[in-house]
């Protein structure tokens, strides 16, 4: 027996891949708005003094935030290989720009790479967020 168009039919639940595919969308989209909210603080600091340099680095945190739920949803939510991979590279410029901070206490040189690798996280953030949609 075929179903009457005047049935309606129930709406199916959204499936887990679904949620953590829109979950990735989303937070790789927000991650390269992030980067330019970053930049603009790091603006502020340069231009507007060294006072407000707590705005950069508490911002920081932020990234740390979206990095995990990037991560966990490309991986828990078991999205295709690309967006897990997107995910650990992610989650490893992050790593780095980090480290790049501390290298401060053992050359400015090697710390001079920390806007180099802001550079590097924003251009990886937009193909992501690309390849997400």
């Amino acid at each position: 027996m075929l179903a009457s168009p005047s049935v309606p039919l129930a709406r199916p639940v959204a499936a887990p891949r679904s949620i953590a595919s829109l979950t990735f969308r989303y937070a790789t989209r927000a991650y390269v708005v992030a980067i330019a909210a970053q930049v603009l603080f790091a603006g502020v600091y340069v231009f507007a003094g060294p006072q407000l340099l707590f705005v950069h680095t508490t911002f920081a945190h932020v990234f740390i935030a979206l990095s995990t739920v990037v991560f966990l949803a490309a991986f828990a939510g078991r999205l295709p290989a690309p967006a897990r991979r997107d995910a650990l590279v992610t989650s490893g410029l992050l790593l780095v720009q980090g480290l790049l901070v501390h290298a401060l206490v053992i050359s400015p040189f090697i710390a001079a790479f920390h806007p180099v690798n802001a550079l590097l996280m924003f251009w990886w953030a937009i193909g992501t967020a690309k390849r997400a949609s």
